[in-house]
């Protein structure tokens, strides 16, 4: 799959309060075209402190623009909206007593939580997305899961440098582990001119540090690009 991006850049930052991490936010969302696949969108909350995804482009939107409880981070992974072959639900749910989502892939646990847990109220399938036993033909990356006994919110990245930076240093959220795939970003540019704080997810910061050979976007040598966007 070939993915065209479509970004207009006028950039802030805001600091990720939870995982004490800096961000690069875009002023307007972007958008995958010309593919299978859709952003998926994180935004994080300072008032309820815990994490909200979407892949609903509109949803994002609404959200970023009109609700100041949210601060729009950056595209988390893709996924898709609709059903594809190997594929399966991701369930997603709401508190009112916690004041955030839940998502899950588990069938059995999305069933026990609807069914048991008066916390949570089923809302509907959040995007599609490849189960821990997929093997393939599409290239994926893992989503891993963190509880806050803290915050009462789940946390979900699939940067694995995020994830060992939160699991080692962040007390404030325990690692459950790998919770489901989903299809990996492709990029297509071959030019190093697009700056750290114009990258629209750290699997793009890594594109252009590792297929296009921009070693300017690893200042430190580290083998982390772009630091601001990645969990470095």
């Amino acid at each position: 799959m070939k993915q065209a991006k479509l970004l207009l850049f006028s950039f802030l930052m805001i600091v990720l309060v939870g995982t004490g991490i800096t961000y690069a936010v875009t002023s307007n969302l972007p958008q995958e075209e010309a593919s299978e696949t859709d952003y998926v969108y994180r935004f994080w909350s300072d008032v309820f402190h815990g994490h909200f995804f979407t892949i609903d482009y509109d949803e994002a939107t609404k959200v970023k623009n009109t609700d100041s409880n949210w601060n729009y981070e950056k595209v988390a992974f893709s996924a898709y909206k609709t059903q594809q072959s190997d594929t399966i639900p991701l369930y997603r749910f709401w508190s009112d007593v916690f004041k955030g989502h839940f998502y899950t892939a588990d069938e059995s646990e999305y069933l026990k939580v609807k069914n048991t847990d008066s916390n949570w109220k089923y809302e509907w399938i959040a995007y599609y997305v490849y189960p821990l036993t997929y093997s393939g033909p599409v290239e994926t990356e893992t989503v891993f899961r963190f509880w806050s006994p803290v915050f009462l919110h789940h946390f979900y990245t699939s940067d694995e440098n995020e994830m060992n930076k939160v699991k080692n240093t962040d007390s404030n959220w325990t690692y459950e582990g790998p919770a489901f795939k989903v299809p990996k970003q492709e990029f297509t540019s071959i030019s190093c001119d697009k700056r750290c704080d114009e990258m629209i997810s750290c699997q793009e910061a890594y594109w252009y540090l590792n297929d296009v050979g921009c070693g300017d976007k690893d200042q430190d040598n580290d083998g982390i690009p772009c630091e601001e966007i990645c969990g470095g």
